[in-house]
């Protein structure tokens, strides 16, 4: 029977595998929408939605993105690839996230 840490590990090195065979994206947000753009193909995200953080280790999320056809991706982001933008992005994803947890426009923060 495998242990907690051989576990993690296989766990760990299967992901490592899937993320070095995922071509390059990058994630940005337009001003209007959020935009998902795999190698030279550009993906808008489903409208009023935004990348679901699911994973956040503070160096490394895990981003799930729900395009406008439906399908959904995922991304994976580092503090070391982001570089400067590391802060900016994740307070964008964060900001947007915190204002779907109101019901109504009325429960919304006014920023």
């Amino acid at each position: 029977m495998l242990s907690g840490a051989a576990l993690a590990a296989a766990a760990g090195a299967a992901i490592g595998w899937y993320l070095s065979k995922t071509p390059l994206a990058w994630l940005a947000w337009t001003g209007g929408e959020w935009q998902l753009r795999i190698g030279d193909a550009a993906l808008n995200l489903a409208p009023g939605t935004a990348p679901q953080p699911m994973v956040d280790c503070n160096g490394f999320v895990l981003l799930r993105l729900r395009t406008s056809a439906g399908k959904h991706h995922w991304l994976a982001l580092t503090r070391s690839v982001a570089g400067a933008a590391w802060h900016p992005l994740r307070a964008a994803v964060y900001s947007f996230v915190s204002q779907q947890r109101f019901r109504s426009p009325a429960e919304r923060p006014p920023f």
